[in-house]
């Protein structure tokens, strides 16, 4: 599932030519069906107390990370 989710957003990153954010992956992952919530969060790492954002799966995560 984390492959998949990498490919939609760079695809969705490569139509755009600008900054995608969280919400506009949320509502294409939804739209294609595609679980993306869960326990997990995305934090800056230097600071583990500032969150990006948060309730996302382990897949999500690792996919935007990488």
């Amino acid at each position: 599932m984390k492959e998949r989710i990498k490919e939609i957003i760079i695809e969705l990153l490569t139509q755009r030519a600008e900054n995608v954010s969280f919400a506009e992956i949320e509502r294409i992952l939804e739209w294609k069906g595609i679980s993306y919530l869960g326990d997990y969060s995305i934090h800056i790492p230097s600071n583990k107390n500032v969150k990006l954002w948060v309730g996302m799966s382990e897949d999500f995560c690792k996919a935007v990370v990488e």
